[in-house]
């Protein structure tokens, strides 16, 4: 869910979506269950789409892919609903 050093400095609106996955993981007590490191490379990518496929779970790389924070939030909060589902 992004590099960063200190949630409290990150910029607005990556920020308000860090906060709210923590939320919704601690919401739907998925600990154990989901990865977010803190720190990575932009080379590191690759390898960890590579690793995800192999372990057959799922990697979103959230802040090259969000432009609206409130439908990601939405449309994870649903991901997370249906996740459960299969627990």
């Amino acid at each position: 869910m992004g590099n960063r050093d200190d949630i409290e400095q990150m910029s607005g609106s990556n920020g308000v979506v860090l906060t709210s996955a923590l939320k919704l993981i601690d919401k739907y007590d998925l600990y154990g269950q989901v990865a977010y490191p803190k720190h990575h490379k932009q080379s590191d990518v690759p390898e960890i789409y590579r690793l995800a496929a192999k372990t057959k779970v799922l990697f979103i790389c959230i802040f090259s892919i969000l432009k609206n924070v409130r439908f990601f939030i939405s449309r994870f909060h649903k991901f997370l609903q249906s996740l459960i589902k299969y627990l």
